[in-house]
C-alpha cells in the first residue's frame, strides 16, 4: 500500500491486516526526512501502517501488510 505524496504521507494496512514494515520514497535529491515511523493507534496495539514526514521536498510512505 502507498501513501499520497506530499510533506507528510501515511500509508495504511487493510482493516484486517497488520503492518510489518515500510519506508518512503523521496520525490527528488535533497529531501530533509524528519520522521520515518510505523503507526500505531494506541498502547497495546499492533502498527496498522507507515507515516513519513519531510521538512524540505515531498516524499511518499508505503507500508508493507501481512494478514491478522
Amino acid at each position: 500500500m502507498i501513501g499520497t505524496q506530499g510533506t507528510s504521507s501515511t500509508a495504511l494496512c487493510g482493516a484486517d491486516d497488520v503492518a510489518t514494515g515500510g519506508g518512503f520514497l523521496g520525490a527528488a535529491v535533497g529531501i530533509n526526512v524528519e520522521q520515518s515511523q510505523p503507526v500505531i493507534v494506541g498502547p497495546g496495539t499492533t502498527p496498522n501502517g507507515w507515516q513519513a514526514s519531510t521538512s524540505v521536498g515531498e516524499l511518499t510512505a508505503y507500508v508493507i501488510c501481512h494478514d491478522a
